[in-house]
């Protein structure tokens, strides 16, 4: 040990600055050190009494950060010892330059960005919920294609310590939330939320008097809600599909039952002059020959030139009930006409509250 460890009044300070909306506290602490000889080794820590992490006292306890020694002047016997003490930016009401970085909470930052996606609804259902959107069909019931619009996207990103380099979490990323969980002051809905990236790279830090070796592993998630009405009614659907029930083929069934089926749109059968086969209230009675409950192309009835109606192939999708025959969308109201499956195309995990799953320490 050295001969001598004073510690000098002159070389303490304190500052406290709030600029740019962030308070941080920074003091130093100076020593003098008197040696038995020019090359006598010592551990400064020990020599002054302080570790990286220590509090700098019980009414101002921000930690120690940085230790330095360095001769004074010429002389090869004295050394001085600066202790730097700051506040570190944390999540919680503990600074975590205090604690060691295993026991440390994660970091966290979120930022929000617009997507492009496609957009099956283009006004406010009808006396509906505010904000809920319909398919989007015109006046007879098609449905528009190719109609997208702006959804914000909420980017988390999430540090923390760890001895491992997570890369066994690395096959999850693509993965979706399959339950719901609140992250902070966020509710995320169930497939609301992607694992994105890991990213982890190799760091060594000292705090008390031991040496850690491990990674600053980062996790990247994004939220989207996604809201849409679907067959079960107005959900946030986040990075599910939203896919319209519709097809260019049809289950060739339905005559009767007018009210569910389109009638038009079944393959019908056909007199010798072309033209569909109408009973006497001048409604169609029979199914093309051979095609009853078949797979066949949606019809679409036209003006047959000597009068009366024929059918040709449908030049776009039309929407299907359950069982594959054709829509009647004239029959339900415009939030119904077409059926809209949520689709799950991710694979899922769960995440638990605030990605507990993953890991991650979080303040309590």
């Amino acid at each position: 040990m050295p001969k001598m460890v004073t510690e000098l009044a002159q070389g303490k300070s304190f500052s406290r600055s709030a600029e740019g909306g962030s308070l941080a506290d920074q003091a130093t602490r100076t020593w003098k050190i008197l040696l038995n000889s020019p090359d006598e080794a010592f551990i400064i820590s020990q020599a002054v009494g302080v570790n990286i992490g220590d509090p700098l006292g019980s009414a101002n306890p921000i930690p120690c950060v940085s230790l330095d020694v360095k001769a004074d002047g010429e002389s090869r016997m004295v050394r001085i010892v600066t202790a730097q003490y700051r506040t570190t930016a944390g999540i919680g009401g503990t600074d975590p330059g205090r604690q060691p970085p295993t026991q440390r909470p994660a970091l966290y930052s979120m930022t929000t960005s617009l997507t492009e996606i496609a957009a099956w609804g283009g006004a406010p259902v009808s006396g509906g919920v505010s904000g809920s959107w319909i398919p989007a069909v015109n006046p007879v019931g098609d449905l528009v294609d190719g109609v997208t619009r702006l959804e914000p996207v909420v980017n988390i990103n999430i540090d923390q310590y760890s001895y491992s380099d997570m890369s066994q979490l690395l096959a999850y990323c693509g993965y979706v939330n399959s339950d719901a969980f609140n992250f902070s002051n966020l509710s995320v809905g169930i497939h609301c939320c992607m694992l994105q990236s890991i990213s982890s790279s190799a760091v060594v830090e000292q705090f008390g008097d031991t040496t850690f070796r491990g990674f600053k592993v980062t996790f990247c998630f994004a939220v989207r809600a996604h809201w849409t009405i679907t067959r079960d009614g107005f959900q946030a659907i986040g990075w599910d599909m939203a896919v319209p029930q519709t097809g260019f083929n049809i289950i060739n069934y339905g005559l009767s039952s007018p009210d569910q089926v389109d009638i038009e749109s079944l393959t019908l059968q056909h007199d010798e002059s072309g033209k569909v086969q109408l009973n006497s209230e001048g409604t169609p009675q029979t199914y093309a020959f051979g095609t009853q409950t078949k797979r066949t192309r949606a019809m679409v009835t036209v003006p047959a030139s000597q009068g009366g109606w024929t059918q040709r192939p449908s030049a776009q999708p039309v929407a299907l009930n359950d069982d594959g025959t054709p829509r009647n969308t004239r029959a339900f109201p415009i939030s119904q006409k077409v059926l809209i499956n949520r689709i799950c195309i991710q694979p899922e995990m769960a995440f638990g509250s605030n990605f507990s799953n993953f890991g991650i320490r979080w303040f309590s």
